[in-house]
């Protein structure tokens, strides 16, 4: 017994007509009759009685209709559930965030206020850059010569000096990074594009860092600054990090020091319109800043 012969049985049974019901069905009457008759072989019995020009259903027809009506109440139960499980997947968005993670509450709130119907799948990691996993896109920073064409620019920032409040050079206006050669820095990890970023602008300026202290955690990091550990290279924007009674922050007057956050798509995977309005809001949002 096939799925369409009982839409055809179950639509003859309620026009009780198969002229009628060949018209709803856009067929021809010949063919829907040979449909009916088809089934009706199958089941070995009669489904309908014929009282002139009209059919009526049988008792056997009863039994059948019973059933067909369950069959496709369950049919169409399960395309309503698989357009709804599509079209929640077509609004929803994962996103590697591998930069700018104290900005992250910022951007979220305010997509959901201009977005509310998005679901957003956000990942979080520190250390590499471009693609992460199987997610929509990635937020990842980089040093200049590791910004590829495939790469979409979300800024370009300073790293400025964090220097403790009573440093020697906390008066000036700026700072060289080779004067700072003799200091202890506080560094995130080597496997982290701040981390690696930090040694090798530090090498630029002639010299090897001493790391006195390494944590991966940004958070930790920025709380380890007020505590005169050491000086420390921190991006100027998105860290969103101000003058303090225990640091403050100079420019680095003998090198330019940029850090450059990206957005990368997950290369051959389909955009839908959430994707796209979310790749669209963070070209706006880190614009502003």
């Amino acid at each position: 017994m096939e799925f369409l012969q009982l839409y055809y049985f179950n639509l003859v049974a309620k026009c009780e007509h198969m002229t009628s019901a060949a018209a709803q069905l856009h067929i021809a009457q010949p063919a829907l009759t040979q449909t009916i008759r088809r089934l009706e072989q199958e089941l070995g019995v009669p489904l309908f009685d014929h009282e002139g020009r009209r059919i009526r259903l049988n008792r056997y027809g009863k039994i059948l209709y019973k059933y067909s009506e369950q069959i496709l109440q369950a049919a169409d139960n399960a395309k309503t559930e698989i357009d709804d499980v599509r079209q929640q997947a077509e609004r929803t968005v994962s996103a590697a965030f591998m930069a700018a993670s104290s900005l992250l509450p910022e951007i979220v709130e305010q997509f959901y206020r201009k977005f509310p119907v998005i679901h957003l799948n956000i990942v979080q990691s520190l250390s590499g850059s471009g693609t992460h996993g199987n997610e929509d896109m990635t937020i990842f920073s980089a040093a200049e010569d590791q910004v590829t064409s495939e790469a979409i620019l979300l800024l370009k920032e300073p790293l400025l000096a964090a220097l403790p409040s009573g440093h020697r050079m906390a008066c000036a206006a700026s700072v060289a990074l080779s004067d700072l050669k003799d200091e202890s820095f506080i560094s995130m990890g080597p496997e982290t594009s701040l981390g690696s970023m930090t040694v090798n602008y530090c090498r630029q300026a002639g010299f090897e860092p001493k790391i006195a202290l390494m944590c991966e955690n940004p958070a930790i990091f920025r709380e380890l600054l007020a505590y005169n550990l050491g000086i420390a290279l921190i991006p100027q924007k998105t860290w969103r990090m101000k003058d303090s009674s225990s640091f403050v922050l100079k420019p680095i007057s003998d090198l330019k020091c940029n850090r450059y956050v990206c957005l990368k798509m997950h290369k051959g995977k389909y955009e839908s319109t959430a994707v796209r309005t979310l790749k669209d809001f963070l070209i706006q949002f880190f614009s502003k800043l």
